[in-house]
């Protein structure tokens, strides 16, 4: 959308926005004060017309609870109980004040989020979910709980005061669960779910976090960013172009010129939060979770998920002092081996096959035969070198980024690719061994 939803006045273009953060914080406070009098004057004015008025006054008098709850949870030393205890501020407001349908569910504990490519988000602090649709993956008594990302709306980062450290984690943490996508969505931009930080007080000058808030951004995927940042009764943050602020994930993601706006609406902060975590409700999708997909869940390495082909016969090696080890291939590693294949051209699996072990292993018009595979041969050996060894198969196939890729034995010796034991001496191709 254009500007933040549900506004009484629109809010201000980027122009007017980096005039009022670049104020002092001394003439800051003195706006607020001056437009909160003011404001309190017409509310009570208000009250004696009539009982109820809008929802205005109601999230007014909601933050100022939340507010008063924030300055008695000081009284708290430990820091885990301190966090716990200002999570459940925000919890319960999202939970019992009715302002959710009862369609969305709150987490009433820290959570976590899988997706079928096998990644998991770090913990949430408050997760949004499906009440009719969500199943649990994971549940260790009431303190460890796993939630597929089809479920998922979007995620709450809360922090009691947002500095630079606390904002750096927020961002990392709701990036690791913004790249989780959501399998049988309708419309490919509600693949992802959207993610908030939500603070109760900063230790920046507002001018100072903006600009913390734009350098995080610029070193980060914009597909990965927080849809919005709050600093309750203080600040508002949202991304923009250079002509208006933008809340959806299919927004952000498509700003060409991003830069940080900041509405310094006080008074109205939680509703501002409430209307736009509404409407990223509206806009999300939380397909049923396809179970079979969760059953085993392919193994990960970096941004990268990936699956042996041939199952439990590659992915677990056996070491003759050892024991039984995981193979898994490094970031690095399909790094390298994606880089080749994009250079090259696929072939046949059984051209392939029949190049390395002869003539009759070609396989026919059967479609697993004719399927496109890519080998990876950057010294352009004879295949009948490295995919046999004798009569046995000497090659492992991956499927990674959609692609069926041939790893030969010798790679992953020479090169690492796929990790051997870890505590036995690195081993040597026979080819290699004179």
């Amino acid at each position: 959308m254009d500007q933040p939803p549900d506004q009484a006045e629109p809010s201000p273009s980027v122009e007017q926005e980096q005039w009022v953060i670049k104020i002092s914080p001394e003439q800051q406070e003195r706006t607020r004060a001056h437009w909160a009098e003011q404001f309190e004057q017409l509310r009570r004015l208000r009250n004696q017309d009539r009982e109820f008025h809008g929802l205005e006054r109601e999230f007014v008098y909601e933050q100022a609870e939340m507010l008063q709850k924030y300055e008695k949870s000081k009284d708290i030393k430990h820091p885990r109980d301190v966090g716990n205890t200002r999570e459940s501020i925000l919890g319960n407001f999202l939970e019992t004040s009715g302002y959710i349908p009862l369609q969305y569910a709150v987490s009433n504990t820290s959570a976590r989020v899988a997706s079928t490519e096998g990644f998991v988000s770090r913990e949430i602090d408050i997760l949004l979910f499906d009440r009719a649709t969500s199943i649990v993956l994971m549940k260790r008594e009431q303190e460890y709980l796993v939630y597929p990302a089809e479920s998922a709306y979007g995620a709450i980062e809360v922090k009691s005061k947002l500095g630079k450290a606390e904002l750096t984690k927020a961002f990392e943490n709701i990036a690791s669960y913004k790249k989780l996508r959501k399998q049988g969505v309708l419309h490919p931009k509600s693949e992802r779910g959207f993610g908030i930080i939500f603070a109760f007080d900063t230790d920046l000058d507002l001018s100072r976090l903006r600009d913390e808030i734009k350098s995080l951004a610029e070193i980060s995927p914009k597909e990965h960013l927080p849809n919005l940042i709050v600093v309750l009764g203080k600040m508002l943050y949202y991304f923009a172009d250079r002509s208006a602020g933008k809340l959806t994930n299919a927004d952000i993601e498509s700003i060409q010129d991003l830069t940080v706006s900041g509405n310094p609406d006080g008074p109205r902060s939680l509703y501002f939060f409430y209307s736009t975590v509404m409407e990223l409700l509206r806009s999300g999708e939380a397909p049923p979770a396809p179970i079979g997909r969760y059953y085993q869940l392919p193994p990960t390495a970096g941004k990268y998920s990936y699956e042996f082909n041939y199952g439990i016969a590659s992915e677990m090696g056996r070491c003759a002092t050892h024991g039984s080890f995981l193979r898994k291939l490094s970031e690095e590693g399909l790094e390298k081996v994606l880089a080749y294949c994009r250079r090259t051209q696929p072939r046949a699996y059984g051209e392939a096959l029949a190049e390395a072990y002869g003539p009759a292993w070609a396989g026919g018009a059967a479609d697993m035969w004719k399927r496109p595979v890519w080998v990876y041969n950057p010294e352009n050996l004879p295949l009948s070198e490295i995919l046999a060894y004798g009569i046995s198969i000497a090659f492992d196939e991956i499927i990674v980024e959609g692609a069926s890729i041939l790893i030969p034995h010798y790679y992953s010796i020479k090169e690492a690719i796929i990790s051997s034991c870890g505590l036995c001496p690195p081993i040597k191709w026979p080819m290699d061994s004179e």
